[in-house]
């Protein structure tokens, strides 16, 4: 027996307690939980597989299994028979339950649909959270760096969700009145019942855990910064386009179209490069939806981009319509694709294989290349069916490249083209594709040294082949010659093989080429040889011997190769001109102008005529210049053509004559016959 004086207040300390060890939760021993793991599974596994034909096989089966487990946690008395009664001990099994929703949700969206396309960004933020969610039930079995990273991807898996409740208010309300519905009208709150459990479930995180909060705060200030990123950046770029027009019509006649000014001052970069493409491929909203541009879901664009809509909707909109965005992101980022009429979508499409066989004639200074490419369809439409899509393709052609053949593989034998107008092709081509739907395929050529490839259609069951080939003059530099890779640009070959094999014609060495080419010997002659990723841009240097006496046939005719001497004249300008744009330097300025000042000189003023140049208003025209990214001459304006010299330069890429039709200053370009066709923008420079 104890008496008072032995009495100590460090027994009732519970630090000297036995320690009482926490039973941790192991979710692959919940019979229960196994079960709506099954079902998740088995909910995902029909997602992917069903169509949007088929309501009964589909929908209808992600909506019995959300039932099923429904009624499976009724019965083990782990549902509450409100959405937000669940206990803490309930909360994977209800997470599950919520994973069960969201997939019928989306399916039920192929149906009714309320969201366009999940962004491929998005796709992939709807795994990794679902993940998580699901991944939730295994947090006592984490280590700690393992738990703040859960927590962290919670945080932006709310704010995600946060997105979808808030555009679905004006929804929700109609799916709490309407719940005795068969229960469909409750996929509009979904949404909004996993925001509560997640911030439940954050909340006890970031009060319970050491560096719990920062974890759970880190998740959510990212989304929100990149969200607030790309808002400031569109709301620049709105602003800047606005200011530019609205500087035009003060500024009175202006021969220009309103794009090409506005894209002159607009600065190119990633963030401004992806804004502009958003526009472009029809991704950025330009009405306003239910309840204003945020809280609707499907007010524009042909994907579902929340951050899109949340900068396009805090931005001011721009007097530029749809298609003057795209012309000014297709001149920018010479993307010219954006602006190609289609007939059929191409979203989802991949080259897949690239064979190219190359002859080089150095004796007679030509190269032949045969590329051989295989596009083929990547995945399932949004309604989870294939669809039939074309496929478009421009290929860069070395200068005085043209293209000699182009074939199509149709049930695996090789339909040859035919040569004919462009107008008559482009008739054929449309009258196939959009009304017989049958398997053409034709080239165009474009301006400079672009050719665009159009190949239909392309199916999930029926990839296709098509040859283009290539007679393009090698490249003389320093008593070598240079083949340079015939590259192009359409769907993406990032993930394609690649096969190429380069021989000669005639006897020749190779003096330089890529480590990754192989050289390859057969019957004394040398070959390079190649297998493996698709690579864009590479070239081969060989020997240039003499000149071949020989002469070569194609198409009927007879050709001589001749060395080619330039003929030069002497030329006294009477007036001196100056393009000016933000490729000059200061230093440059001031030699050009100080090397020929007994010349009268000229440059664009203000208003869009010449000024004279003078030392009092030199740095002032200097100045002004220089805020322009790229510049287009006005040589319709100038009187003395005949005696005149245009000094320019440019880094920026520019317009092409065709985008400037309808135009005054097309026109006028036009009347004075400027425009050549021989792949030289009208700035003077060479166009890529």
């Amino acid at each position: 027996m104890t008496n008072a004086q032995d009495f100590s207040p460090e027994l009732l300390d519970q630090s000297t307690l036995p320690e009482v060890l926490k039973v941790r939760y192991n979710p692959l021993k919940d019979n229960v939980f196994i079960i709506g793991l099954v079902l998740l599974a088995l909910s995902l596994g029909a997602f992917g597989l069903g169509g949007q034909d088929d309501f009964l096989g589909s929908f209808m089966l992600h909506f019995v299994l959300v039932w099923t487990y429904t009624i499976t946690l009724w019965f083990n008395k782990r549902l509450r028979w409100w959405a937000f009664g669940s206990r803490r001990d309930e909360y994977p099994t209800t997470l599950l339950l919520l994973m069960l929703w969201l997939v019928s949700c989306f399916a039920l969206n192929r149906e009714i649909e309320i969201f366009r396309p999940s962004a491929d960004w998005l796709s992939w933020h709807l795994v990794i959270s679902g993940a998580a969610c699901v991944a939730y039930a295994w947090k006592d079995l984490m280590s700690r760096a393992a738990r703040l990273a859960l927590w962290a991807v919670l945080g932006a898996t709310l704010v995600l969700f946060l997105y979808y409740a808030l555009a679905l208010l004006p929804v929700s309300f109609y799916g709490l009145v309407l719940a005795w519905f068969f229960g469909l009208p409750l996929h509009a709150i979904i949404p909004l019942v996993l925001c509560v459990y997640l911030f439940l479930i954050l909340r006890n995180a970031a009060l319970e855990e050491r560096w719990g909060r920062l974890a759970v705060f880190s998740g959510i200030a990212v989304p929100v910064a990149v969200v607030l990123l790309f808002s400031t950046a569109w709301y620049q770029v709105s602003n800047r386009m606005a200011l530019t027009t609205k500087s035009l019509e003060n500024q009175g006649q202006n021969e220009l179209p309103r794009w090409v000014s506005v894209s002159q001052k607009l600065e190119k970069n990633w963030l401004n490069g992806y804004l502009l493409k958003a526009v472009a491929d029809g991704n950025m909203p330009t009405g306003r939806g239910m309840m204003g541009d945020i809280l609707s879901p499907a007010f524009g664009g042909k994907e579902n981009d929340p951050v899109m809509q949340i900068a396009a909707a805090m931005s001011p909109h721009p007097d530029l319509d749809e298609v003057e965005c795209r012309k000014i992101y297709a001149a920018q980022y010479n993307a010219r694709l954006v602006m190609e009429e289609r007939l059929w979508s191409g979203d989802d499409l991949l080259t897949t294989d690239v064979k190219s066989t190359v002859m080089l004639d150095p004796g007679h200074r030509i190269s032949y290349t045969e590329k051989v490419l295989t596009v083929a369809q990547s995945k399932l439409s949004n309604g989870g069916r294939t669809s039939t899509q074309e496929a478009i393709y421009t290929f860069f052609l070395p200068s005085g490249g043209t293209v000699t053949a182009l074939s199509l593989w149709i049930n695996g034998i090789e339909e040859p083209g035919i040569l004919t107008t462009k107008s008559k092709a482009k008739e054929a081509y449309t009258t196939i594709v959009g009304r017989e739907r049958r398997d053409p395929a034709v080239v165009f050529w474009q301006e400079g040294n672009q050719v665009r490839v159009r190949v239909f259609p392309v199916t999930l069951e029926m990839p296709r082949t098509f040859k283009i080939g290539v007679s393009a003059p090698l490249r003389l530099e320093n008593q070598t010659l240079v083949y340079e890779n015939i590259s192009f640009d359409g769907p993406s070959a990032l993930l394609a093989t690649e096969r190429d094999s380069i021989y000669f014609e005639g006897s020749a060495v190779f003096a330089d080429s890529p480590i990754f080419l192989k050289n390859k010997h057969d019957d004394g002659r040398t070959s390079l040889i190649f297998e493996g990723a698709y690579r864009h841009a590479w070239s081969v240097v060989c020997s240039a011997p003499s000149m071949a006496r020989s002469v070569f046939s194609f198409d009927g005719k007879t050709y001589v190769a001749q060395p080619w001497n330039m003929p030069t004249e002497k030329f006294n300008p009477s007036t001196i001109y100056f393009d000016l744009n933000e490729a000059w330097t200061e230093n440059e300025w001031t030699q050009i102008r100080a090397a020929v000042k007994n010349v009268p000189m000229m440059a664009l003023g203000s208003e869009g005529g010449f000024v004279e140049v003078t030392e009092e208003n030199a740095a002032i025209l200097f100045r002004r210049a220089r805020k322009l990214r790229f510049s287009l001459f006005p040589f319709h304006q100038i009187t003395s053509p005949e005696t005149a010299l245009v000094i320019t330069k440019s880094g920026a890429a520019t317009p092409l004559p065709s985008e400037l039709e309808g135009s005054t200053f097309g026109e006028g370009l036009k009347k004075r016959q400027v425009v050549q066709m021989s792949g030289y923008s009208i700035s003077g420079r060479k166009m890529k």
